[in-house]
């Protein structure tokens, strides 16, 4: 397998070069280049495949925005990230589409490299280019229309309360990763990984929040025509409930504040990449779901035997180039098989793997509830998994607890 290649483009030599010493020990696992200006970056990318584009905006002639937007036209596979000391909200808005990851001037080159070292891990599940080109380019998760409207019409109100918008947010998956995207660049120099919606929204502000849903409204809209056999409610419904549930499961381990919302983000997501592939790739997906009714398969098997990846895989792959933590990126990407991982311990994705199983187990035994989709696989529980981890907790006792609070 041939190294990664990153290129870094600057109109500053002293930025390059510092970049330069920082990441001399690099060199050996990365295929490293460092171009003065936008136009010799072009220039560069002609004749050297890049996996990786770095960038500052504020440049002379070709600038950053111009940059990305070439290389989303041209090399649509190539992931683009901009590392910018100036930049006004209206430009970080035009780039949202554009960049997958937002870095500040001066950044922590650690930062920079564990971006890369997480999008690495998870890039190579994509095995084929045209499927690496189609995900690269995703500007977002596709959102529902419905919500988009709603949450436009409370935003236009006089009588308007964060937490309302905030409840209306929560019940699309697409919106809900994007303003964590964006508020996790170091535009917004918060300092730390924000993984509460609440929290989120309240730092944009109503504006910023605005002129984000309104960009996010451009990029992709669920195109109902498109799913036959695919139940979005279904969809949706589970992932809400598999969130609230890996919460609680968090919460009842002993998990941190923290990684009790990182749980509940990952329970959002978790099955985010059918939604995706079915979106992306309509016939085929419709002809999945049908196998899977006559058939009853592995769900991930069928996938990666029409893709040649799976929903996990890809919304890990998303996730790690929109750069959320490598908590919620891992717990994602094993959530199916979690013996994979080669984990120890009890994570994240321990809370996500059983909250996934419980919230399928429950209402599979309700009459006419999640059947049509997602549970055309029976839940199981995987033992050993559990076994190895040193888990010890009661499940059954836990399926009765979380059916009286409803989830």
């Amino acid at each position: 397998m041939k190294n990664i290649s990153v290129l870094f483009v600057d109109d500053d030599k002293n930025i390059l070069e510092g970049l330069k010493r920082k990441l001399y020990s690099k060199r050996s696992e990365w295929e490293l280049a460092f171009k003065e200006g936008g136009l010799n970056a072009i220039e560069y990318m002609k004749t050297h495949p890049v996996d990786i584009i770095i960038t500052d905006m504020r440049m002379p002639g070709v600038s950053g925005l111009d940059l990305l937007n070439h290389v989303n036209k041209v090399y649509p596979e190539t992931i683009r990230i901009i590392l910018s000391g100036h930049a006004e909200k209206t430009v970080v808005l035009q780039s949202i589409g554009l960049a997958h990851q937002y870095f500040s001037k001066p950044a922590n080159t650690d930062d920079i490299i564990e971006a890369i070292y997480q999008i690495i891990s998870v890039r190579k599940a994509l095995k084929q280019p045209e499927m690496l080109k189609t995900f690269t380019q995703m500007r977002s998760i596709p959102c529902l229309p419905t919500i988009y409207h709603k949450i436009m019409d409370m935003l236009q109100s006089d009588d308007i309360s964060m937490k309302s918008i905030g409840d209306l947010i929560m019940l699309d998956i697409g919106l809900s990763a994007k303003i964590l995207q964006l508020i996790n660049s170091s535009f917004f120099s918060v300092g730390k990984k924000i993984i509460d919606i609440y929290q989120a929204i309240n730092l944009l502000g109503l504006d910023t929040l605005r002129d984000l849903i309104l960009t996010i409204q451009i990029f992709d809209q669920v195109d109902h025509s498109n799913f036959l056999h695919f139940h979005l409610r279904e969809l949706w419904k589970h992932s809400i409930s598999t969130a609230k549930i890996a919460k609680w499961v968090a919460n009842e381990l002993g998990f941190s504040k923290e990684d009790c919302q990182s749980a509940f983000i990952s329970g959002l997501l978790h099955d985010s990449g059918k939604l995706i592939l079915a979106n992306e790739f309509p016939v085929q997906y419709n002809e999945i779901i049908l196998e899977l009714k006559k058939e009853k398969g592995n769900w991930e098997d069928i996938e990666k035997k029409v893709f040649h990846v799976s929903h996990s895989d890809v919304i890990a792959y998303l996730t790690s180039i929109w750069g959320f933590s490598n908590s919620i990126v891992h717990s994602l990407l094993f959530h199916n098989r979690p013996q994979e991982s080669q984990s120890k311990k009890v994570t994240i994705l321990t809370c996500l793997y059983i909250a996934d199983y419980i919230q399928r187990f429950i209402s599979k035994n309700k009459m006419h509830e999640l059947r049509e989709f997602v549970n055309l696989i029976d839940p199981i529980i995987d033992m050993d998994y559990l076994k190895t981890i040193g888990f010890s907790k009661d499940i059954n006792k836990w399926i009765e607890e979380i059916q009286l609070l409803e989830f």
